[in-house]
């Protein structure tokens, strides 16, 4: 029955998600921080449920504040009051969130720490922290607009380093099991984009409405851009997974998650 809450998360967050994808478009950074949380913590949820693992309700909640957090902000900062007769991209996403993070609660009784130590998950955590500061670092002080391809690498890249530092200070090794599907969503946007930047594939078609995905902002020695980094992120991410993957299936094994 324990994995009764996260199915109902788990609805919540397809719900949320179809919702805020009704919607025109998604609003600047703050709702983008949003589907930052919103996407990962419905792969996740999705995972979790179907193996009746309540162990995950804890990360998928952190994904609830991050995302609830800047919904709330947003509604805050907006200028007029928003109308509840029409829900706005906040207002939904702000509902969604806090419904799952009321029954993701009761996953948290048996989500004690293990305390054990996996050097692929450290790793993968470091490089997802040191790409998510150089991807802030080009936006934010170099003033490099991202592009939708470039959010859609954020969503996996900023959402894994939140997840796997919490493993690493939580030493749940077996947390490589949620964290390499990510990391391979990632590396598919990320390959398609420096196959779309170098003209290999042809250009999506919101890659031409706003920022273009070609846009070379950085290009050291010749071939090194911003999609090409980020490739090379989740390929080390990737990597560090897949050799903490055993170490993580075994101690499943050995104590099987809670139903």
């Amino acid at each position: 029955m324990k994995s009764v809450p996260l199915y109902l998360a788990f609805v919540f967050s397809v719900l949320t998600a179809l919702g805020l994808w009704l919607m025109e478009s998604i609003p600047g950074k703050v709702g983008w921080t949003q589907t930052i949380a919103l996407y990962p913590a419905l792969l996740i949820l999705g995972i979790g449920a179907y193996r009746g693992d309540s162990r995950i309700g804890l990360y998928a909640l952190a994904l609830c504040v991050l995302g609830g957090g800047a919904a709330l902000v947003q509604l805050l900062t907006a200028s007029s009051l928003p109308s509840f007769l029409g829900l706005s991209f906040p207002q939904v996403s702000l509902i969604g969130f806090v419904m799952m993070a009321l029954v993701l609660m009761a996953t948290l009784e048996g989500a004690k720490p293990a305390r054990e130590r996996n050097w692929g998950i450290v790793f993968a955590a470091l490089v997802a922290l040191i790409a998510t500061g150089g991807s802030l670092y080009f936006s934010e002080v170099n003033k490099f607009l991202p592009c939708t391809l470039c959010w859609y690498q954020r969503v996996c890249m900023y959402s894994s380093a939140l997840l796997l530092t919490l493993t690493v200070l939580r030493g749940d090794r077996w947390m490589a099991l949620y964290a390499l599907p990510l990391t391979l969503g990632g590396f598919t946007v990320a390959l398609y984009h420096v196959l779309e930047e170098r003209g290999i594939v042809q250009t999506l078609q919101v890659c031409s409405e706003g920022i273009p995905c070609n846009t070379p902002w950085i290009n050291w020695l010749g071939f090194i851009t911003i999609p090409a980094l980020s490739l090379a992120a989740f390929v080390l991410m990737g990597i560090s997974l897949a050799l903490a993957l055993p170490r993580a299936q075994g101690k499943t094994r050995k104590s099987s998650p809670a139903r």
